[in-house]
């Protein structure tokens, strides 16, 4: 086994062990030793990396795209890590994984579960949610507490709070601004000072390095695996993506506002949101699309939010040891 994959809690270790299998023998016999060579090095971040390019290839075959690995990007040197193409559209698909490192500020889970608990039983909604939280949650709330406060946020129109001890959550809800899409919970936001978009747009400025002014002739599509870091879901990537005078007068309508000026060539941002080993079942992905360029139709689907374990076909493989 993986030795990463055997050192983790995951109770189905075993089916992603299979899935790994299933995947590297389908990749390019010319890359899969690089491949292979980082998934078995004794550095997670190598290993967390080259996992990822594999969830990327997979989704992309699983689509029925073509797919070069490295090729050639514009008229320099630099390479990109998948050349697309797919009923003649081409694009390109350069991967990234952010904040391996633990939270510098604080591990909330409860708070985590609470969102979890409102995300999996809130469905087909009319309207977006918005969570803000502050302070430390040290206890865990059920989920009928919670589902009736969001309830009531529906139907009445009235921001609600959750108040336990030094902690406290304000949901309130928003318009959908374009017709045809289907609200979301976005959140939490953090009332303390530390802003966890920095960590994801500091990786977004990394890959867009050097290419800033460049004309790019298809779309390019940057994937972010925002892992394990004092990250805001939902929110914390609302903040790196979109202009201040966006952030500052309003929520921004996603797939209408155009990206911050540093995110002019890019097309679309696929957001992984906490995609970290053994949670890939519950992980879930969706692309943000900068209306100044076009989507390749294949990846259109993803502006509705998807689990990555769908997705990377995790959920067809069988959860059993080899012998």
């Amino acid at each position: 086994m993986y030795k990463f994959l055997h050192n983790n809690k995951s109770p189905h270790k075993f089916k992603i062990e299979n899935w790994l299998n299933l995947w590297l023998g389908k990749y390019p016999n010319n890359h899969l030793g690089d491949l292979n060579r980082r998934i078995h090095l004794n550095d997670f971040s190598q290993f967390m990396s080259a996992y990822f390019e594999l969830q990327i290839f997979s989704i992309l075959r699983r689509l029925n795209c073509e797919i070069k690995i490295h090729p050639p990007f514009l008229t320099t040197q630099k390479s990109v890590d998948f050349g697309v193409k797919n009923n003649g559209e081409k694009f390109y698909i350069e991967a990234t994984v952010c904040g391996l490192g633990k939270s510098k500020i604080r591990e909330n889970k409860n708070e985590e579960d609470a969102v979890e608990k409102i995300k999996d039983n809130v469905t087909n909604l009319q309207y977006h949610i918005w969570l803000q939280s502050d302070g430390l949650l040290k206890e865990t709330i059920s989920k009928k507490r919670l589902i009736a406060k969001t309830q009531e946020l529906l139907d009445t129109g009235k921001p609600q709070m959750i108040q336990i001890g030094d902690w406290k959550m304000i949901m309130t809800r928003e318009p959908i601004q374009s017709s045809g899409n289907v609200g979301r919970v976005w959140g939490p936001m953090k009332a303390s000072y530390f802003d966890g978009s920095k960590l994801f747009q500091n990786a977004l400025r990394k890959k867009i390095r050097g290419l800033e002014k460049k004309r790019i002739n298809h779309p390019f599509i940057i994937a972010i695996n925002a892992c394990d870091i004092e990250y805001s879901s939902n929110f914390d990537e609302l903040n790196a993506i979109y202009p201040d005078e966006v952030l500052i007068n309003r929520h921004p309508m996603v797939g209408n506002d155009a990206f911050d000026k540093y995110l002019s060539c890019v097309a679309g941002i696929l957001v992984f949101n906490k995609a970290t080993l053994g949670s890939e079942e519950v992980a879930t992905v969706r692309l943000f699309k900068n209306p100044r360029h076009t989507i390749p139709k294949c990846l259109g689907f993803l502006e509705q939010e998807h689990k990555l374990g769908d997705l990377i076909g995790l959920n067809e493989i069988k959860d059993q040891q080899h012998s």
